[in-house]
């Protein structure tokens, strides 16, 4: 099936063309399959399972679907089980759709800038972590409701012990929540389903074949590699050098792949030891292999590090590693460079088994073990997972090649027997396994059950209670557990009895379950609130990390504090501390580094040993656990700002900021660095609006990233305004009123926004005498409000094209008005006011004056909540009246943001 016979499925030529240029002139067969023999693209209520070896084509099934379901006006929610994952197919989807006019947003731990559009139905295709959205449901109930399309990518990670059980609680939620939404799950291959396409209510699509052949082979100290393939079965040898250690054997290896200019992806079981063996590598090809020079080049942008300077010296020799202590920037340089052929050898982690595009001529599977807690073999299904890299379709590649290095003959039997010609692990989940006190939680919290046997029918709703737990002894079990877990929610506040006796979750009960957070967390977070005085950053931080190390760390393990550390001012009063504390201490000291104006060398030259990923996901793990503290403390004390300390720590964690370059990190897409940042706020350079008051040569950047930060600034304005528009304009739609007032609130300037500020300001809206003026000088007011007691107040409406409204225009309505004797001073601005002019409002009520800027987006979404009845006249006319200072939209009455 060419990809052209999709215009029949009435998708427009534009689309054709991208999927030409990106993917294949031809669907794969898998894809032509299930879109001829099972419905993928026609409207069908029936769930689909997709099962099919790594790279044979299962993505672009669901991205075909969610396409589809786009153009008809449907959302789409694309689960994913790894960051690296949702981040590379973000950036995918929104370049090929974003042009297009698709509106691509993503959502995981650390990106939380599109929550409140998925919240709101205000996207097309949302791609999620499946905790994420696990955590969404918890706070937003109604998430489902108006999604066309659920893809569940990677949907055998229900198998898995750590993160099943959440999945599984996920896709029983959405299975029983009533909603028409389609289900499309895509896996890995499995032996035996085991009822999991029963349970999801899905026809099962199984391909076996690989587009591309795969030939499975060992590599024995003989130099013979005996393979067996994966299509035809044929059995074949290939012979290279003899080798007597392992390292020797990848050596041999490598060396013919790029002799020949093939490229490989090596599979190491650590983070560290991808970096070992791509130095390793580095050394040996020295002289063979040819630099990668535009990865090199293009390295130049990233942060000035060691880290950096590590990948450009190993690019040197077109050698890469690639784990989860790489940035985001840095692991697309990375990937970006394999895919253009440049860089020949790769040593990843298994990340790169699933999900990110990077297939490779030739894998090798260096260390088939992995690590939980000791040192295990990896599984059939990984192994398959990471193989499948092997053979680019869209290369024409006539096979892939995949190793193990076997030392003896006995091990590549083994090898063998276990892994090529051995049996796929069936389908299978860890559900209930450990305590499920978490589950529990999240039922209540998510207002799925408020009795003990509302819970367990719940949970036997679950792919385990249905097909697992079928004996009595195990359903008896179960209903222990739950017991059990009902009373230790008790115990530590997140659940309570209410008057009618029933259960239901406590504010703070709701905050642990959808953040994630065990009931260890919530106990210990409650305990140093209740003793919290005002600690400086560092006490916070040392909290988080005592917590994390003291439940399942989650953090890097950085390595014991070194004697010169200890001449900190923060250390120099120890005297005698532990190995846990010492570790502990050391990822403070680092962290708190990286929130400092520290240049990122200096950190690295500081904590000898220690990466600035290392520090970096650390600090990422610190502010999971510190933004609980921030949304706990509003629950105990909602009339307090305490808050803020938590919430501004969290967010210089996440991004590695000073509080000054805090406003530098909103900038979506800037491409600045955490030195770059600091760079600029030594230069007076803190906001989004000193951004867009300078000229390219004013930004001391290089003239490139000078430009790009100004585009990026340019474009978080549009698109906030246009984002703002299209859920206003969809919600006035939906309840059949004339959108045209929106459009001129957006669009107009000058008079004829006056004249729209005039349309807008009438009954049944507001009740109050507006008046326009029709003779005016500069600065002054536009229109006149006439309150009921006879007071007048003042109102002045401006624009501008890119660029927020200064403090100097929001205030030169007081000198100007002087004559009307005004009781209060009322701005419309658009797109918003600078930081200036938001910190002057509150100076403007110091001095007694009754002062308020509306943006004009949160003027229109008065009027859009009006008629949706979530305000009244009477409120509007008070916040017109009464309110004073900065009006931004988290100061209405209903939260819609």
């Amino acid at each position: 099936m060419k990809m052209t016979d999709l215009t029949s499925y009435n998708f427009p030529k534009e689309l054709i063309i991208i999927w030409e240029r990106e993917e294949s002139d031809e669907l794969l067969p898998i894809q032509s399959k299930a879109i001829l023999e099972y419905n993928l693209l026609n409207d069908s209520s029936r769930n689909l399972l997709v099962v099919a070896p790594t790279s044979s084509g299962k993505t672009f099934i669901g991205e075909l679907s969610a396409v589809k379901k786009a153009l008809e006006f449907k959302r789409t929610l694309f689960l994913v089980p790894f960051r690296a994952i949702a981040e590379e197919l973000y950036v995918n989807f929104v370049n090929k759709y974003k042009a297009f006019g698709l509106n691509i947003v993503i959502s995981n731990r650390d990106h939380r800038e599109f929550d409140s559009d998925i919240i709101n139905g205000q996207y097309s295709i949302a791609i999620v972590v499946y905790e994420k959205l696990a955590g969404l449901i918890i706070m937003n109930p109604e998430l489902f409701a108006g999604v066309g399309l659920i893809i569940a990518d990677e949907v055998q990670m229900m198998m898995d012990e750590d993160r099943g059980p959440t999945i599984e609680l996920l896709l029983t939620k959405l299975l029983l929540s009533g909603e028409k939404v389609r289900v499309i799950a895509l896996s890995a291959v499995l032996d035996k389903l085991n009822n999991f396409d029963k349970w999801l209510n899905a026809e099962v699509l199984i391909e076996q074949y690989r587009p591309v052949e795969l030939r499975e082979g060992v590599y024995t100290t003989d130099g013979r590699v005996n393979f067996l393939e994966f299509n035809s079965k044929n059995k074949g040898t290939e012979i290279f050098n003899t080798w007597e250690t392992r390292e020797q054997g990848l050596v041999n290896l490598v060396q013919s792949f790029i002799k020949k200019d093939e490229q490989v992806l090596i599979f190491c079981s650590t983070r560290q030891s991808t970096i070992e063996i791509a130095h390793m590598l580095s050394e040996k090809l020295s002289g063979i292999s040819s630099p990668a020079i535009e990865s090199i080049k293009k390295a130049n942008y990233l942060v000035d590090s060691t880290t950096r300077e590590e990948i450009q010296n190993l690019l040197r020799a077109s050698v890469a590693y690639h784990n989860s202590d790489l940035a985001l920037e840095e692991r697309l340089l990375i990937e970006e460079g394999f895919r253009n052929r440049e860089i020949k050898a790769i040593a990843c982690t298994s990340t790169l088994s699933m999900g990110v595009n990077v297939p490779a001529r030739n894998v090798i599977v260096y260390e088939p073990i992995k690590w939980v807690g000791q040192s295990v073999p990896i599984s059939v299904a990984d192994y398959k997972n990471m193989v499948g890299r092997s053979g680019r379709y869209s290369a024409g590649d006539p096979y892939g090649c995949s190793y193990l290095i076997a030392e003896s003959q006995a091990k590549a039997a083994s090898y063998n027997n276990t892994y090529i010609q051995g049996k796929l692990e069936a389908f299978t989940s860890s559900f209930g396994e450990h305590a499920i006190d978490s589950q529990v939680l999240e039922i209540i919290a998510g207002g799925l059950a408020n009795k003990p046997d509302e819970i367990s029918r719940f949970i036997f709703s679950t792919y385990n209670g249905k097909y697992k737990w079928i004996t009595d002894i195990s359903k008896e079990a179960i209903n222990q557990m739950i017991s059990e877990s009902i009373e230790l929610c008790l115990e530590y506040g997140a659940i309570e009895i209410n008057d009618q006796g029933n259960l239901c979750s406590t504010r703070s009960g709701r905050l642990c379950a959808s953040g994630g957070y065990s009931l260890d967390h919530l106990r210990r977070a409650k305990d140093y609130l209740e003793s919290f005085n005002n600690d400086v950053d560092i006490s916070i931080l040392y909290w988080a990390l005592e917590t994390d190390y003291n439940f399942g760390s989650q953090a890097y393990h950085i390595r014991k504090l070194r004697s010169n550390e200890f001449r900190s001012g923060i250390a120099s009063n120890l005297i005698a501390i532990n190995y846990d504390q010492c570790v502990i201490l050391r990822r403070c000291l680092a962290c708190y580094a990286w929130i400092l104006s520290m240049p990122t060398r200096q950190i690295e030259a500081n904590f000898p040993g220690v990466t600035i990923g290392a520090i970096r996901n650390t600090s990422e793990v610190c502010a999971w656990l510190i933004s609980f503290l921030s949304d706990l403390i509003k629950d105990i004390e909602p009339e307090s700002n305490r808050y803020v300390v938590f919430e501004e720590l969290a967010d210089r964690l996440t991004h590695g900021a000073t509080k000054e370059s805090l406003g530098l990190c909103r900038i979506r897409g800037s491409g600045l660095s955490r030195d770059d940042r600091n760079h600029l706020v030594n230069r007076d350079i803190k906001t989004i609006d000193d951004v867009l008051a300078s000229n390219p040569e004013e930004i001391p950047l290089p003239q490139a990233k000078a430009i790009r930060l100004i585009k990026a600034a340019e474009s978080n304005i549009d698109d906030n305004m246009e984002k703002r528009k299209r859920f206003q304009r969809t919600r006035l739609s939906s309840l059949g009123i004339d959108t045209s007032i929106l459009n001129k609130l957006y669009e107009k300037e000058g008079r004829e926004l006056e004249y729209a500020i005039d349309d807008l300001l009438k009954p049944p809206f507001i009740n109050l005498v507006c008046q326009r003026v029709t003779k005016q000088n500069e600065g002054e007011p536009d229109h006149l409000l006439y309150y009921s007691n006879g007071n007048v107040f003042v109102i002045q409406t401006t624009a501008r094209e890119k660029k927020n409204i200064s403090m100097i225009k929001a205030t030169s309505i007081i000198g100007q008005s002087s004559r009307y004797k005004p009781a209060g001073y009322i701005i419309f601005g658009r797109p918003d006011f600078e930081e200036l002019a938001r910190r002057n409002s509150e100076n403007q009520i110091a001095e007694g004056r009754n002062y308020k800027l509306i943006p004009i987006p949160v003027l229109a979404e008065m009027f859009v909540m009006f008629h949706e009845a979530y305000l009244s006249s009477s409120d509007v006319e008070k916040i017109l009246i009464d309110c004073k200072g900065y009006i931004g939209l988290e100061r209405l009455t209903k939260r819609t943001i």
